[in-house]
């Protein structure tokens, strides 16, 4: 039985072998990042390493917003580097089989993007970070097409001028 730490992104839910996590922040200020390249939304100072921070909201295909204090941030293996995923909430770490609901049982829906294997319409893990990072985000099909999530808030078209500056406003910190 695999151990995986789950977090949700929007209200999609996922998950990340056990072992990939080294741990968990809460949101804080983000190093500015010039546009939203390979879906890095800027970087973290931790404990004197420069570590990029993935949008996970931008790889899955989910609209931009700004950062909040009550985000996560999953610091997790990528080959020999360590990067932080941004996420909306983490979850338990559980053991627990996992059962393919049977319309993402076809190799080629599983194989669309990389690193990653769809689970249910509600759940997906990521089962290579690495390859998920350095190919899988490049996918011109993201998970929310794969899944037909289609709301207000589903958007692929980021330019840089839609970016913002995610560093937070020292007051907020304070809070």
């Amino acid at each position: 039985m695999e151990r995986f730490l789950f977090f949700t992104v929007d209200n999609l839910r996922c998950g990340i072998p056990f072992e990939d996590a080294l741990t968990m922040i809460r949101m804080v200020s983000l190093i500015p990042y010039s546009g939203m390249e390979n879906g890095i939304a800027g970087s973290i100072n931790l404990h004197g390493q420069i570590l990029p921070v993935y949008s996970m909201r931008f790889i899955f295909g989910l609209r931009d917003r700004q950062p909040l204090l009550s985000d996560n941030l999953i610091i997790v293996k990528k080959g020999l580097s360590l990067v932080a995923l941004w996420v909306d909430e983490t979850h338990i770490v559980e053991h627990r089989e996992i059962e393919v609901e049977s319309r993402f049982v076809s190799e080629h829906i599983q194989t669309i993007i990389p690193g990653i294997r769809i689970v249910r319409s509600d759940l997906l893990i990521l089962f290579d970070l690495l390859d998920f990072l350095e190919s899988g985000k490049n996918s011109p099909t993201k998970v929310t097409d794969i899944l037909g999530i289609k709301t207000d808030e589903y958007s692929t078209d980021y330019s840089p001028a839609d970016m913002r500056d995610y560093s937070l406003d020292g007051k907020e910190l304070e809070k």
